[in-house]
């Protein structure tokens, strides 16, 4: 599967709007989307270490099932970079650009400079 950077972007927001931990990715859901592809990129997020969470598994059950899913610091980092809509667009679109892929890698580097050049402008 491939990975949605618009989704991971969403998820990360959703989390931090709950303002408590949330009880299971079974309570994540976004309109038009399974929730094998929600679980997949919660399983990024989650090995990209931008949340926490215990995971179980259960044979009368999904694969696995993530509970007690926060934010941790690095998520909290990322997503203030990238909570605004327009900074979030240029930042893609000078990721794409550059002819890099664009992975949770390459934002985590290239927003802090995207910021740090913005300023300088000042």
């Amino acid at each position: 599967m491939k990975l949605d950077i618009d989704l991971v972007r969403k998820i990360l927001l959703t989390i931090e709007e709950a303002h408590e931990p949330i009880e299971s990715n079974d309570a994540i859901k976004f309109e038009n989307l399974d929730a094998e592809v929600i679980d997949y990129h919660l399983k990024k997020v989650l090995y990209a270490n931008l949340i926490t969470s215990r995971m179980q598994t259960k044979k009368d059950v999904s694969p696995f099932m993530l509970i007690e899913i926060e934010l941790t610091w690095e998520g909290h980092q990322l997503i203030d970079l990238i909570r605004e809509e327009s900074f979030w667009n240029k930042l893609k679109t000078k990721v794409i650009s550059s002819g890099v892929g664009i992975s949770i890698y390459a934002l985590k580097i290239a927003a802090p400079k995207l910021i740090e050049s913005m300023i300088s402008k000042l």
